[in-house]
């Protein structure tokens, strides 16, 4: 077996060939080494299938790693970058908000496996734009996803703003492309040295950046 599939459990063989698994096995892969673990023999081996059996689902050792981060990329957008979407409803109060953004960019800490868990998953994310640079089928893929995510906020945003909970003056549309584009870029943080010195002041930061697109309260 190849150097490239080091410290990977070797899938059973896959008598369908079925492409989940070989994605899977190269996913696996690119976890433990990077795109430069990625080789068509090594997937081949850890997927238990042969090389032939790669390229009928993939063109090329390329196109194989572009739907290795693109699954990646799917695989870690989930609720925090949804936090209108996660509290919205009937019941929703302004706190609702205010809470569920400042659970979506909570930082990095040594010794909380959910918010390293958070942090890995931006990272993930930021690897698989970074990846897309050089690769427009990706980059397609990349907003695909940020498409659906988006779609599903903005609905949620104009749902607060008819409860009367967000600033019905703010274009929805605008509102959920500034939120997104601070919890994207939330990844910078997590693998700087600020995390600790900006920890103390953090959450009040995010707060008062959550209280200028709240509406302002019902006398």
């Amino acid at each position: 077996m190849e150097q490239a599939v080091e410290g990977a459990e070797v899938s059973p063989p896959d008598p369908t060939g079925t492409g989940a698994g070989v994605l899977s096995a190269a996913l696996k892969l690119l976890a433990l080494h990077g795109e430069a673990g990625i080789r068509v023999s090594g997937v081949a081996d850890l997927a238990g299938v042969s090389v032939g059996t790669i390229y009928t689902h993939f063109e090329s050792r390329d196109g194989l790693i572009e739907a290795c981060f693109a699954a990646q990329y799917r695989n870690h957008t989930g609720d925090d970058l949804m936090p209108l979407h996660r509290v919205m409803g009937e019941n929703c109060s302004r706190d609702d908000i205010v809470t569920s953004l400042r659970d979506s960019a909570r930082l990095d800490a040594a010794d909380d496996p959910e918010l390293l868990q958070l942090a890995a998953s931006r990272l993930s994310r930021a690897e698989a734009v970074g990846a897309s640079r050089r690769r427009p089928g990706l980059a397609r893929e990349i907003e695909l996803e940020n498409s659906r995510i988006r779609d599903i906020e903005v609905v949620a945003a104009r749902q607060g703003q008819e409860l009367g909970l967000l600033n019905p003056n703010l274009d929805p549309e605008a509102l959920v492309t500034l939120v997104q584009v601070f919890l994207f870029g939330l990844a910078l943080v997590d693998s700087s040295n600020l995390v600790d010195s900006l920890q103390s002041e953090w959450e009040r930061v995010v707060n008062d950046f959550a209280q200028t697109f709240l509406s302002d309260p019902a006398p």
